[in-house]
């Protein structure tokens, strides 16, 4: 009777390409997570089912952030256990109104933060005031 090669997890997939972005053997990552190579090997090919607890020392191990840990929770078939907010989430409000007046004290001068929807102008990010009164550009200046 002949074997059938184990078919990869979309868990197993993602640990892969995880560890490869990161430049890591699984040796290298097996000691980081405190696991073994020949478990990682079968949780990248699938003959493995991983715990909760493995997913969560691996994706800290590998420096995953937290939103993609939930995402190796889910292709693992478990529930994330980071909470996630939408950035428009009332929840938020505070700290958007914080944000927005931080960068209005700012003006004429252009902000540098990050922006989840990552348009740019100019290599800057254009942020909601710079849209209603126009962009700047490094020095200050209108463009």
């Amino acid at each position: 009777m002949s074997r059938q090669p184990a078919q990869p997890s979309p868990f197993g997939v993602l640990l892969h390409q995880w560890r490869g972005h990161r430049g890591l053997s699984q040796l290298a990552l097996a000691a980081q997570a405190g696991t073994t190579t020949r478990h990682l090997s079968f949780l990248e090919t699938g003959r493995s089912r991983p715990s909760q607890e493995m997913v969560l020392r691996v994706g800290q191990a590998l420096g995953i952030p937290l939103r993609e840990q939930n995402r190796l929770l889910e292709a693992a078939g478990l529930p994330p256990v980071y909470p996630e907010a939408d950035l428009d989430d009332a929840d938020l409000a505070p700290f958007r109104a914080a944000i927005e007046q931080l960068l209005t004290a700012h003006l004429p001068y252009p902000p540098c933060p990050p922006t989840p929807a990552g348009i740019r102008t100019g290599g800057l990010p254009v942020v909601p005031h710079q849209r209603a009164g126009g962009t700047h550009d490094r020095d200050g200046r209108a463009v």
